[in-house]
């Protein structure tokens, strides 16, 4: 058993052990345990001691109900999620922004992006400023359903939210952009980021170097631009994924993977 796993187990006796005692559990202890189960992948525990807070007459906040939203995110319970947050409303309690980014991230990464973006403009009518955690989900969640020149228009929006877009926002514009041969779009990208102050990483370098090597001369692609942005890779002491390596060795000739010092072709 893991130290995380133990802890929650010994968390979880000292809670019955209270109850057994008639020593009512105040919130913060309910919500410490719930946090702990959903950590752990209990969930079904998580949502029995969240009904129980009820049924003990400790109010369920906008914290409790948040966690449990996240845990059912994470397990890609999107319903469960949405009828927590549904509940929580009708309660009264108004979400907060970790509420509304934590399944605005779930709806996106299910692909129901539209759901998504209809809670975004909620939140934002009701007052709840996004966060770059936010943004991010909706950018990725825009450029997995090709909706390129929306996720360009919320990347855009930004600056003038006083928010500042961080390599993950970048890697994820500029891995769209790949995705529509768009290699021009991405490597202004690259500099901007660069200009900014937001130093690519090795997720943002693998990024182009395999959007250019899958779509090929005759998509955009361009194995001597991949080559440019893995020397510089390199330079940076930063390593490719295994899969993006092998992809790389098979587009190269024998002279390049020579002067790279790779290995032969592989087969």
């Amino acid at each position: 058993m893991g130290s995380r796993e133990g802890r929650m187990e010994e968390a979880s006796k000292i809670f019955d052990m209270m109850l057994k005692l008639r020593k009512e559990p105040d919130i913060c202890t309910y919500i410490s345990i719930i946090y702990g189960l959903c950590l752990t992948g209990k969930l079904e525990e998580a949502h029995e001691l969240f009904d129980l807070m009820e049924d003990k007459g400790v109010k369920q906040d906008v914290c409790s109900f948040t966690m449990l939203i996240n845990g059912y995110r994470k397990r890609s319970g999107l319903d469960e999620a949405n009828q927590l947050f549904k509940k929580m409303q009708n309660k009264g309690l108004k979400p907060n922004q970790v509420t509304y980014s934590t399944l605005i991230d779930g709806l996106c990464k299910a692909g129901k992006v539209r759901m998504a973006l209809s809670l975004f403009t909620e939140m934002r009518s009701y007052g709840v400023s996004p966060n770059i955690v936010t943004y991010n989900a909706l950018v990725n969640g825009l450029c997995k359903a090709g909706n390129i020149e929306e996720a360009r228009q919320l990347f855009s929006e930004i600056p003038d939210k006083g928010l500042v877009a961080d390599v993950v926002t970048y890697t994820t514009m500029i891995n769209g952009m790949c995705k529509k041969g768009m290699f021009v779009e991405a490597e202004k990208l690259i500099n901007e980021m660069k200009n900014k102050g937001c130093t690519p990483d090795a997720t943002t370098y693998g990024t182009i170097i395999k959007g250019h090597l899958e779509k090929g001369h005759f998509e955009g692609g361009n194995v001597t631009k991949a080559l440019e942005f893995f020397k510089e890779m390199r330079i940076r002491k930063l390593s490719l994924n295994n899969a993006t390596k092998s992809l790389l060795i098979k587009s190269l000739s024998a002279d390049q993977l020579k002067n790279l010092d790779f290995p032969v072709r592989l087969p």
